[in-house]
């Protein structure tokens, strides 16, 4: 009886450790299923990047924005804008990937993006007294404020005017 019972145990065992290393495998493989997933979006998130169409933002301090608008002789344009602004997010969503809004800022500004809210944002908002969101603010390559607006647009043809008196020094 004993005997029978330590063999039923063991079985009991046995099967157990043979069941839990099948699921520990299937676990793995699914793991390894959602990774090779995850590769895939990534590498053509890249390839869909490379050449990227839109409004390019520079993802580089106002300083080194400063040194490139000196270079370059553009001046900077700059969007100002925070994580909860629901005119922002439709900007990002539906102007700024338009070609004709990125073929006018691409090409006449050096463009740079800031949370107004956080990090160089902070400082940037006390700086050009931004309080309101959206602001767009067109810097010229010492740092002044040349034009600025306020508020989203639907229409990029209008998007792009209200830039254009921006940098005649219309401040609105």
């Amino acid at each position: 009886m004993k005997k029978s019972i330590r063999a039923c145990i063991l079985f009991a065992m046995v099967f157990c450790a043979c069941n839990n290393t099948a699921h520990q495998q299937k676990q793995i493989e699914k793991q390894q299923l959602e990774q090779t997933a995850k590769t895939e979006t990534s590498e053509q998130s890249d390839e869909s990047n490379a050449g990227q169409t839109g409004t390019i933002f520079l993802e580089i301090t106002m300083q080194e924005a400063l040194d490139k608008s000196k270079t370059e002789k553009k001046p900077i344009f700059l969007y100002c804008h925070s994580k909860t602004c629901a005119p922002c997010k439709m900007m990002k969503k539906r102007i700024f990937p338009q070609q004709e809004c990125a073929d006018y800022i691409n090409n006449n500004y050096i463009a740079i993006s800031r949370d107004m809210e956080e990090g160089e944002g902070i400082e940037l908002a006390q700086r050009y007294n931004v309080n309101i969101y959206p602001t767009f603010i067109v810097i010229d390559s010492e740092g002044n404020k040349v034009g600025q607006f306020i508020g989203g647009e639907k229409d990029v043809k209008k998007f792009i005017e209200r830039i254009e008196e921006a940098a005649k020094g219309s401040i609105q």
